[in-house]
């Protein structure tokens, strides 16, 4: 009777010895996140989105939103600059001066938006950090020049304000650049003018004006049209030079329209 007793007692705990036998050389169970983000216990859980999903995400807005401040500030950090340059450089009617001033300013928009970037993203290595270093600058002096060459003509009132182009300062066209990939809409209705303009427009002649070629051959100002946007968008055209650097103001004349000129003192400018 006691070796029944003993051989039952036996058979109720042999289970669970081989179990625990075998669970010896099984592996160890992860239970941590797999591929999908998803841990062992979030399964159990019922959820379908990793907690770390959300976190990401936010970090990618952030970043992208980064990288948009960063290109604006430096756009208008370029123009700024150039500005600056303009107004310390000593050396007038110097015609390469004009287009230094344009380099030295986008090269600095360059460096604004190096900075900016290495704010938000992840460079890697050092050696990738000096290649952005070195080519942020140079592309933003490369694209900014091609940029003052040339204007869609379907941003000019005619084809004799068009052939104007190239006799408006430099730094004044890419400011208008600059203003385009905001405005796609703007229009140019008058850049250089003369004596004989004036006469034409039955105006009193000024004695001086930003629009009269200056010493160094360029006109300072340019006229935008008005009467095709509303209040708020010429007021956000108006802010938008503003933070350039530049004068904008509204003039009534001939037509209403904004004025935009170069900051910049010259004896024969208004």
């Amino acid at each position: 009777m006691s070796r029944v007793r003993d051989r039952t007692a036996a058979l109720s705990w042999w289970p669970w010895r081989t179990s625990a036998a075998l669970a010896e050389h099984l592996p160890p169970v992860d239970d941590g996140p797999g591929d999908d983000g998803l841990s062992f216990d979030d399964v159990l859980a019922g959820r379908t989105h990793s907690p770390d999903l959300g976190r990401r995400l936010s970090f990618l807005v952030i970043r992208w939103v980064g990288c948009c401040v960063g290109g604006v500030l430096a756009l208008l950090v370029a123009v700024r600059a150039q500005l600056t340059i303009l107004d310390v450089q000593t050396v007038s009617g110097d015609l390469t001066a004009d287009w230094l001033a344009v380099a030295g300013g986008l090269a600095a928009g360059g460096l604004v938006l190096f900075a900016s970037l290495r704010l938000v993203l992840r460079f890697g290595s050092v050696r990738r950090a000096g290649s952005l270093l070195v080519g942020l600058p140079l592309v933003m002096v490369l694209m900014g020049s091609l940029a003052t060459t040339h204007f869609p003509p379907s941003n000019f009132k005619s084809d004799e304000v068009r052939a104007e182009w190239t006799h408006l300062h430099p730094t004044l066209r890419h400011a208008l650049w600059v203003a385009r990939l905001g405005d796609p809409t703007l229009v140019l209705t008058d850049l250089r003018r003369g004596p004989h303009d004036y006469r034409f427009m039955g105006q009193r002649l000024p004695f001086t004006s930003r629009h009269y070629p200056q010493s160094d051959g360029y006109a300072y100002a340019v006229d935008l049209r008005v009467h095709d946007a509303g209040d708020l968008q010429n007021w956000a055209r108006q802010g938008l030079f503003l933070l350039m650097g530049l004068r904008a103001e509204r003039h009534v004349g001939t037509a209403d329209h904004l004025h935009i000129s170069l900051p910049v003192k010259d004896p024969s400018a208004i």
